[in-house]
């Protein structure tokens, strides 16, 4: 059974069926972009070894808003999780480990991008940090976008067992952007922050849309519901929220941000 009811026709309600697709180009390194170098690196906590991320998802539990008004601390002792009480911890810890899966095409405006190869893109939820991020591997390079949970005005999913899985969100803020640095093999993924690598469309259009592989989305999609009471408010409620796709668009008055969308350049790499 779909969890979202409606026709395949209104899952691409907001899209346009004859938009001219954009492609992302290859990247081409800019001396002159170390003039925005002053961020700090970040590395890919997907890597750490489960010692590592078992101690960073215990400290991300203890700054989690406690229960009844206690408090809830960090000791040494917790950090090897022997007795059944240490145990109960570590299994609230794995429930808000983050997760990745695959996803089969991403679209945000005029920009479209299709997975030839699994994990080619990948869909994350941090549900501790209350982020969600799209992945994208282009030219041996990853790239991400990086969304806030609060930043999301609207959200609904279709889901059947035998059927691709659709997630569509709205926003209200531009995502942050991020790519990769300094690949190496088998050590932690180093990334930057990045200008919009979407060719502008994700900086001006509020609604994604992704597509998964049959029953990679159903689980996911109702653990994410399940971990935070505004997003499971938002899912109940009418998709979009808005009739305007872009931010900060006067539409909702009456107006046209943009008279001709193919008639923007967007910038390269």
């Amino acid at each position: 059974m779909a969890h979202s009811s409606g026709s395949n026709d209104n899952v691409c309600q907001g899209f346009s069926h004859s938009y001219e697709e954009i492609a992302m180009p290859p990247y081409s390194f800019n001396s002159s972009e170390n003039q925005f170098l002053y961020f700090s690196y970040l590395h890919d906590e997907d890597n750490d070894d489960a010692q590592t991320a078992y101690k960073r998802a215990l400290k991300e539990v203890s700054q989690l808003p406690p229960p009844l008004g206690l408090k809830f601390t960090v000791t040494p002792e917790m950090l090897q999780p022997t007795s059944p009480s240490e145990v109960a911890v570590a299994n609230k810890v794995e429930k808000l480990k983050a997760v990745q899966f695959p996803m089969s095409m991403l679209r945000i405006g005029y920009f479209k991008i299709e997975a030839k190869y699994t994990y080619e893109l990948v869909a994350k939820c941090y549900y501790a940090r209350q982020k969600l991020m799209w992945e994208i591997l282009h030219d041996g390079l990853k790239y991400k976008i990086e969304i806030q949970y609060q930043n999301i005005s609207a959200i609904r999913a279709f889901i059947d067992e035998s059927s691709p899985g659709i997630l569509e969100i709205e926003l209200d803020k531009v995502p942050s952007f991020f790519r990769e640095i300094d690949p190496k093999p088998k050590k932690h993924t180093m990334w930057t922050i990045s200008h919009d690598f979407t060719q502008g469309q994700a900086s001006q259009n509020r609604r994604h849309y992704l597509q998964f592989p049959p029953g990679v989305l159903d689980q996911h999609y109702m653990k994410l519901l399940q971990s935070d009471n505004r997003l499971l408010e938002l899912s109940r409620r009418t998709f979009p929220s808005s009739q305007s796709t872009y931010f900060n668009s006067p539409l909702d008055q009456g107006m046209t941000q943009f008279s001709d969308l193919h008639a923007i350049v967007y910038p390269y790499f």
